[in-house]
């Protein structure tokens, strides 16, 4: 007995697609086994799937207008409330991340009307030391830094995205133990031993990320930062809200 079989699908050869192809596999096989096959898709699938990428569009279009509608009766996005801030801050974290050379240590940051540079590296594990003794050891040592820019978009008042990015360095070295230099100021001496890059291991990386302020009051704020090769947080200190009390 013969039967007439209607396969509908939304796409077929000379449209190529996976599900288009199996169903013109499944057509030949049903044609030879049980007798006329028809396969019914759309007109024009392109112009379909052109329309229905074009409603997506749409519809992220008037979700961004909305909540932009929406941000300025709540006075979010009010990148005026950057004017005026000047900070200075500290960090500390992980540098190197992603990579050997990974370790904890402090950086530092400023910050003018938003748009703010930090700084943080891991010295050398053998290159400080607490007194003036020097020996005939040379250590294999590194060093990991990260220094990124960026700028503070202000989402609620009390709330801040900052895109990141940056430049990445590790490298390897000698810290030598038979010689010293020393920091003096009024207070105390710091004394450290040399240490020298191992020529050609600089290795150089972009660096990106993102990361998060907050701001409790006006003077004082804390940050996170999550970058590819840099892991930190922090306070800082807006000295521009004792300037205009």
């Amino acid at each position: 007995m013969n039967y007439n079989i209607g396969l509908f699908n939304d796409s077929f050869p000379p449209v190529m697609d996976g599900v288009g192809i199996c169903v013109e596999n499944y057509a030949r096989w049903m044609q030879e086994k049980v007798g006329g096959v028809s396969v019914i898709t759309p007109k024009n699938i392109g112009a379909l799937r052109l329309k229905i990428t074009l409603m997506k569009k749409i519809v992220v279009l008037i979700a961004f207008i909305t909540l932009a509608v929406s941000a300025s009766a709540q006075q979010m996005f009010d990148f005026y409330s950057n004017h005026g801030r000047l900070e200075a801050g500290i960090n500390f974290g992980q540098v190197g991340t992603s990579t050997p050379y990974a370790r904890l240590t402090l950086g530092a940051s400023v910050l003018a009307y938003g748009f703010f540079i930090d700084f943080i590296k891991g010295e050398p594990q053998h290159r400080y030391t607490r007194n003036d003794e020097v020996s005939d050891v040379k250590w294999e040592d590194s060093v990991a830094y990260c220094i990124n820019t960026g700028y503070q978009i202000p989402i609620l008042d009390w709330l801040r995205v900052m895109p990141i990015v940056g430049y990445a360095q590790t490298n390897d070295g000698i810290t030598d133990g038979s010689k010293l230099s020393a920091d003096v100021d009024e207070d105390s001496v710091t004394f450290y031993h040399p240490y020298k890059v191992t020529p050609g291991t600089r290795t150089h990386y972009f660096n990106y990320g993102g990361g998060l302020s907050v701001q409790p009051c006006r003077w004082f704020s804390i940050n996170l930062a999550a970058t590819r090769f840099a892991i930190y947080g922090g306070i800082g200190i807006n000295f521009m809200a004792f300037a205009y009390r």
